[in-house]
């Protein structure tokens, strides 16, 4: 998947689901997946896919709107290390909740799972559990939309940045 230089994504359509409980990618960073932005943005994280936990819409922090309950996969390159950190990037009524699930090279294929229960969402890499989250809505049904490939935080794409992304 593409995201055009000077845009956030590439336009995905929001698709609901209802009762899901597995949501698994299998992710390749190309070098197109690399860039540069000032130090403060650099570490801004980017988004490789996700699932609102219902339909809450609201006015963020930066003055954007937007769900405001949410579990995604975020990454970000580091030109320091040369690699690509995965994290879980959860929001819950607005406050941000983030875990590093490990760092990945350029052309290793990684597979990152999201399993939802009745309490938790687990985080899996490479088959590997590696963090937990208490759901925001324990014991509901997962009712929502699916969400895509997005760059940045308040920086739009620099340049044309590419990830091959597998739905499994």
């Amino acid at each position: 998947m593409t995201i055009k230089e000077g845009t956030h994504n590439n336009f995905e359509l929001l698709l609901p689901f209802y009762n899901k409980t597995i949501f698994e990618r299998r992710i390749t960073f190309t070098k197109e997946s690399e860039y540069i932005l000032n130090d403060e943005d650099q570490e801004d994280i980017n988004k490789l896919f996700g699932f609102t936990e219902g339909f809450k819409w609201g006015k963020k922090e930066n003055g954007s709107y937007g769900f405001v309950n949410s579990c995604r996969i975020g990454w970000r390159y580091s030109p320091r290390t040369n690699k690509h950190e995965i994290l879980s990037f959860v929001e819950r009524d607005g406050e941000f909740i983030t875990e590093t699930l490990g760092f990945v090279n350029v052309d290793e294929p990684v597979i990152i799972k999201m399993e939802v229960s009745s309490w938790f969402i687990r985080f899996h890499v490479n088959n590997v559990h590696k963090h937990s989250i208490i759901r925001h809505n324990p014991l509901s049904k997962t009712l929502g939309f699916m969400l895509g490939f997005y760059f940045g935080g308040n920086q739009k794409a620099p340049k044309d940045i590419t990830v091959n992304i597998e739905k499994l």
